[in-house]
């Protein structure tokens, strides 16, 4: 009886995973948000992108480095899946 409740749980599982993919991509249809994944987690989150732009040109720091957010899941560092920065820099994360 316990293989099933897992094999259900991993079910329920996936669609949560499949529905959230789903929503952001409709919220990533916005293109003033930039999508954000956690490099410790994989939580994903949408940050406007005058929020990143804004951090970008604070930044003191390598400009070969994208702008970086703290995960609120885990507290794992955030990096940008596709940025173009205010230095004509391209950042990706490929996980």
């Amino acid at each position: 009886m316990a293989k099933v409740k897992k094999v259900k749980d991993k079910q329920r599982a996936k669609l949560k995973a499949k529905k959230k993919s789903q929503v952001l991509q409709e919220l990533r249809k916005n293109e003033d948000d930039v999508l954000y994944i956690c490099t410790e987690c994989g939580e994903q989150e949408l940050i406007p992108e005058e929020v990143v732009m804004h951090f970008d040109l604070l930044d003191q720091g390598d400009i070969g480095e994208p702008p970086a957010f703290y995960c609120e899941k885990c507290s794992g560092i955030m990096k940008p899946k596709f940025y173009e920065g205010v230095h004509n820099i391209t950042y990706t994360y490929e996980e």
